[in-house]
């Protein structure tokens, strides 16, 4: 159980305030319910609905597959992806019938006359493949990128789950390489309340009791509207009061999900105000960006939501883990991991990510351990780049949402 007070987890000490003056009205969000479980909690799936911080992506560009058609790499999420990288000399297998190099022949490669990028099978190793001069050898460099790593949020609680995303009702799922399956998202980049719910009722007819669902919207609204705050086009008022607006729309698809019996780990967003985004602008902006975060997530989670069960529904706030008073010393604002417009960040075929992909933040997608993370770290940063989470951040709000629904659930 855990009431709103002003000693709750999930308050910051600038949320005190607010959630001191609505303790009258009794607005737990979990734990209420009472009794105890028979049996502890083991969903048969998950589901998934959101936006960047919980999509799982696909990439088709330069990309062959074994026998020459188009390829399609999978497993892709905005935050540093966690991969792997070997290279070898072998035999040469010419295109259109690729093949990876099972050992290295220990040959000498010479210059490359043909490089291709070839995905196989898993849909999760990009083969560098360059043909010599001579068209007898081959280097190959493989980049495994493991989606069955844990890197972002709704993989750590699936995965703590035996949950996965390898296959999803019988069809290839969105990781292939996963070690679990029966997992799926449908979150997607830019996504906002409205597309969220879009989302949702799109896909409410896969749910049922044995089924958990993640939510985690709002992070693009309350962007969208402090841009128009900020450039004078939209009032700080009528911001706010339209994020209500948005916060009440998402809460009644909330509520349709659990009458169909699911349970909901809802994750609010995390504190933008304390983003490098944030520190990039001027006083008084990142106050402004700040409450519009507060009025969404509180009227979200308090006003909407604060009446129902902890049997049904189980909030994290992201916000502990970014506040000034609770923040590690590993936290810095202008270092993110991923260096974000420099050459090194590419996509998987190694063409160089567009100047719009950079400025609407959707190169992070990119982003991975082996080619262009700030020395090669993948959990030493809260932030991966202006507003998205690092892997370290997602770790934080999966265990603490697994927590949640494994005992409340």
């Amino acid at each position: 159980m855990f009431p709103i007070t002003a000693s709750s987890p999930f308050l910051t000490p600038r949320r005190v305030a607010t959630a001191l003056a609505l303790a009258s009205a009794a607005l737990v969000l979990a734990g209420c319910g009472g009794g105890s479980r028979a049996k502890d909690y083991q969903p048969s799936r998950m589901v998934s609905f959101g936006d960047d911080n919980s999509a799982i992506e696909s990439y088709s560009g330069n990309l062959l597959n074994a026998t020459g058609g188009a390829g399609t790499m999978t497993g892709l999420v905005y935050t540093v992806n966690t991969v792997a990288a070997a290279s070898l000399v072998c035999d040469n297998y010419a295109a259109p019938n690729f093949a990876q190099c099972s050992t290295s022949t220990g040959g000498t490669f010479s210059s490359a006359a043909t490089t291709d990028y070839v995905v196989f099978d898993s849909a999760n190793i990009v083969s560098k493949i360059e043909h010599d001069t001579t068209n007898s050898t081959q280097q190959e460099t493989d980049v495994v990128y493991s989606c069955t790593s844990s890197n972002i949020w709704i993989q750590v609680v699936a995965h703590d789950f035996h949950l996965g995303y390898a296959t999803y009702n019988g069809s290839t799922g969105l990781c292939p390489t996963d070690a679990y399956a029966g997992a799926v998202s449908y979150a997607a980049f830019g996504a906002k309340v409205a597309d969220v719910v879009t989302q949702i009722n799109s896909h409410i007819g896969e749910l049922d009791s044995s089924t958990l669902v993640t939510v985690m919207a709002g992070q693009n609204d309350i962007l969208d509207l402090f841009a128009q705050v900020k450039a004078g086009t939209l009032s700080q008022a009528s911001a706010e009061a339209e994020l209500k607006t948005r916060a009440s729309s998402l809460a009644t698809a909330i509520r349709a999900i659990m009458d169909t019996g699911a349970k909901v780990v809802l994750a609010l967003n995390p504190d933008l105000g304390e983003s490098p985004f944030a520190y990039q602008q001027t006083d008084p902006n990142r106050a402004i960006l700040s409450d519009l975060l507060d009025t969404f997530n509180n009227y979200l989670y308090v006003n909407e939501l604060g009446t129902t069960s902890g049997r049904l529904l189980a909030g994290v706030n992201p916000e502990t883990y970014t506040d000034p008073n609770t923040r590690s010393s590993t936290y810095t604002y202008n270092a993110a991991v991923c260096p974000i417009g420099l050459a090194t960040l590419t996509r998987p075929d190694e063409t160089a990510v567009t100047q719009a992909e950079i400025d609407d933040y959707s190169a992070v997608k990119y982003c991975n351990s082996y080619y262009s993370t700030l020395n090669g770290s993948t959990s030493y940063y809260v932030w991966a780049d202006q507003i998205h989470f690092a892997p370290l951040g997602h770790a934080w709000i999966g265990s603490a949402a697994y927590s949640r629904a494994a005992d409340q659930f």
